[in-house]
């Protein structure tokens, strides 16, 4: 797997709203009339993957426990 690099200038807020947008991506990779021409195999893998992946109820939790990781607010990050 091809390592991607990442920074530490990401702010808590936009952490969060990448791992909901991800989560959005995945579902709608699971519809065809949202994605035409996904292969089977992808779908099967955002499948899969959508298992385990943390939903909102879990994101709205782990952003009141963690607020300087998953904040919804930028200024969380330095609480």
């Amino acid at each position: 797997m091809a390592k991607i690099k990442t920074t530490d200038m990401t702010l808590c807020n936009e952490r969060y709203a990448s791992v909901n947008a991800t989560r959005m991506f995945l579902i709608h990779l699971l519809n065809p009339k949202v994605t035409p021409k996904v292969p089977t195999k992808i779908r099967e893998e955002a499948r899969r993957l959508l298992k385990h992946y943390p939903d909102e109820v879990v994101m709205e939790t782990v952003a009141k426990q963690v607020p300087t990781l998953f904040g919804k607010d930028w200024r969380d990050q330095y609480k």
